[in-house]
């Protein structure tokens, strides 16, 4: 999957720069509370309460006396912004704002030195639905939000104006009930002759490539690549660029679609704050600057941008899987590859070979266990296995938490203790392996005191994964298997339990659990290792044995990560009968991935003359689904033309509904496809 959306809770919140005002300055400007009244033309309003606050001004939940209902006012100070938002959304009062999809307008006026805009009142933002259900968009209501949004800047385009702040916080629904949405906040909106005269515009995420290399005048298809953003971010659940800084998002943008066309690097005013001139093949050509460069011209920290970006123009080479130990590629030549294999779930537990022994421990809950380094606190239990405990501890001195492996055994201990006094010459976090501090015996228990890690990869399984997380597992466990070989160490029982999650909120990983490793001279032809579903070809039919066993074993746990990416899809009466099918498998657009990333290609077209207007974004296949054909595929194009419907009407039947605030597509005799 993609890494989790508290990603975007962080990080998608960002207001425009050109907004900027200090706090301070913002509560100073507004004497108005809850409770006070505004004088409009049209009737008296009184404030409920405060929505939102931004640099310009507040938002309040109004009610106006003698009328039911509310409505939103957004209170500004009289000063030119104000001003010119008047201005814009008087403009765009003339347009039909439920069939455009453009938040409607009552009345402008001004009331002590305040410029006040009455707005309908709407439901949430896009940004707030996914902060609150922490899920990704389903393709359906992408693609009604994309028809209604791509028709809300039509309109305004026949207007002469461009919108300049297109972002998930100015886009809201309706109501909860329906997918049906309205383009808000025209407060930097400008009009086109205006844009050609404006170097700085659009919140960071969202901001298009002519407008950080400075390719000028700029035009109305900004807006085009900031709703191209919102799509992408909507359908993977994270932005597709970096944003930390405009170096890290022009990198990103130049690894999906390449480096821009010469011409309109040269024409660029900001082209040499990213890029150089290099020579390539005796030729004299551009290429993007290595983020040492950038920070030498510009003395900022540049950041990574991001594991998922690839998803938009790789896929998946299927990889046949080899018998012969000698055909596997060793770890440091798979570092250099950008495709990985794929696998399932992982049910053996105890290694085959290994006797099971009696579990006798007398360690519990708030024991002291005295260690050479400290002592420890027993918390709770992580895990058990054939060879022992693991449990979660305290150390007293410092409250640092740690992971406690207890063995009852000496032998077991000591051999584990071998491997990891090795491996501790190491850099554990540079190659991915577990932390080990130290070794101690407590009451005839033996204690190997680990980092406590996060969740296992095991654990993960019931979630679908994407080839951009495969692959940074991939990369990750294939420098931890090169670092092992590079001192003689074999891991020997490398399965879905024994990598894990170094910390919540990030794909780094670790390569856990050496109680079965040995050095690679100790491995004899004969030897039974590894659990039976990720076991070499080689251990089973009696060959001689060296790290490629190691090599196997990953790429059983890659295949289990994307297993649906081999073999493909079985047959959909197999999945419509299975009782458990849907554990497994969802309904889903076929056919539509390839359609719709067509279409955010060329919405984030890095060209802006390339860039595809609103009319021709109405008349792509992603909209109209003119692709689709056959008997599966009609049934289909019903289901999604019923959840596009008629949005402008709230009651009608064809409005897509919610459960609990999610939106979920009709109900249909069968599924459709599955994935």
């Amino acid at each position: 999957i993609l890494l989790p959306l508290i990603f975007l809770e962080k990080h998608l919140k960002v207001e425009v720069e050109s907004k900027s005002e200090t706090k301070g300055n913002r509560n100073t400007s507004f004497g108005v509370k809850e409770g006070h009244y505004l004088v409009g033309n049209q009737g008296i309003y009184k404030v409920c309460k405060f929505l939102g606050e931004g640099s310009f001004g507040k938002v309040a939940k109004c009610t106006k006396l003698g009328s039911p209902g509310f409505c939103a006012i957004k209170i500004m100070k009289s000063d030119r912004a104000g001003l010119r938002e008047m201005e814009t959304m008087k403009r765009i009062k003339h347009l039909d704002p439920d069939k455009n999809h453009l938040v409607k307008m009552y009345e402008c006026f001004s009331f002590q030195n305040m410029t006040c805009i009455v707005y309908e009142i709407l439901e949430e933002s896009l940004y707030n639905f996914f902060q609150k259900y922490e899920h990704h968009i389903h393709l359906c209501h992408i693609r009604v939000m994309a028809q209604q949004l791509l028709t809300a800047l039509e309109a305004i385009n026949s207007m002469g104006l461009i919108h300049c702040d297109i972002k998930m916080d100015n886009i809201m629904f309706i109501r909860q009930n329906c997918i049906n949405v309205k383009l808000i906040d025209f407060g930097l909106a400008l009009e086109t002759k205006e844009l050609t005269t404006v170097s700085r515009v659009q919140v960071t995420p969202f901001r298009a490539p002519e407008v950080i290399l400075g390719l000028y005048p700029l035009d109305k298809s900004v807006d085009m690549w900031a709703l191209g953003v919102v799509l992408a971010s909507s359908y993977f659940g994270k932005y597709p660029f970096s944003y930390h800084t405009e170096y890290d998002t022009i990198r990103a943008m130049v690894q999906i679609f390449g480096v821009p066309e010469p011409e309109v690097l040269e024409k660029a005013e900001h082209t040499r704050g990213f890029f150089v001139l290099d020579y390539e093949d005796d030729d004299l050509c551009w290429r993007l600057q290595t983020p040492e460069e950038h920070e030498q011209i510009t003395f900022s920290l540049t950041f990574s941008s991001g594991c998922w970006r690839s998803i938009l123009k790789e896929e998946l080479h299927q990889v046949k899987p080899s018998c012969d130990p000698r055909e596997k590629p060793a770890p440091q030549e798979n570092l250099e590859k950008t495709e990985a294999p794929h696998t399932d779930s992982d049910q053996a537990k105890m290694p085959i070979g290994v006797k099971k022994r009696k579990k006798v421990f007398s360690v519990k809950k708030d024991i002291l266990l005295i260690g050479n380094l400290g002592n420890y606190k027993v918390s709770d239990v992580l895990g058990e296995g054939s060879f022992g405990k693991v449990f979660k501890c305290h150390k007293e001195e410092t409250e640092d938490i740690y992971a406690i492996k207890i063995l009852k055994y000496v032998s077991d201990a000591k051999k584990e203790v071998e491997v990891m006094e090795l491996i501790r010459d190491l850099d554990p976090d540079k190659n991915n392996l577990i932390k080990f501090y130290e070794y101690f015996t407590h009451r005839n228990v033996n204690c190997v005191v680990y980092e406590m890690l996060h969740q296992r990869l095991y654990d993960y399984m019931h979630k679908p994964t994407h080839l951009c997380n495969i692959r940074s597992v991939a990369e990750q466990m294939f420098q931890a298997l090169s670092a092992l070989k590079s001192i003689g160490v074999v891991h020997g029982d490398i399965k879905l339990d024994n990598i894990l999650f170094a910390d919540k909120n990030s794909l780094r990983m670790k390569l856990i659990d050496f109680g079965l490793a040995r050095k690679a001279k100790e491995l004899v032809k004969g030897t039974k290792i590894q659990v039976t579903p990720f076991r070499a070809p080689e251990v089973i039919l009696g060959l001689p044995l060296d790290e490629s066993i190691d090599m196997w074993a990953l790429g059983m746990v890659l295949a289990c990560l994307a297993m649906v990416q081999i073999f493909g899809l079985p047959e959909e009466d197999l999945l419509t009968a299975g009782e458990f099918a849907g554990n497994f498998f969802t309904s889903d657009d076929g056919g539509n991935d390839p359609v719709f990333l067509d279409l955010l290609k060329r919405m984030l077209e890095v060209n802006p003359q390339k860039r595809i207007p609103p009319s021709q974004a109405l008349a792509h296949d992603f909209i109209t689904m003119r692709h689709l054909s056959g008997e599966s595929a009609a049934e289909y194009f019903a289901t999604a033309k019923t959840i596009m419907g008629s949005p402008s009407s709230s009651s009608s039947s064809n409005s897509s509904r919610t459960t609990n605030g999610n939106p979920q597509t009709p109900e249909s005799k069968k599924l459709i496809l599955w994935r």
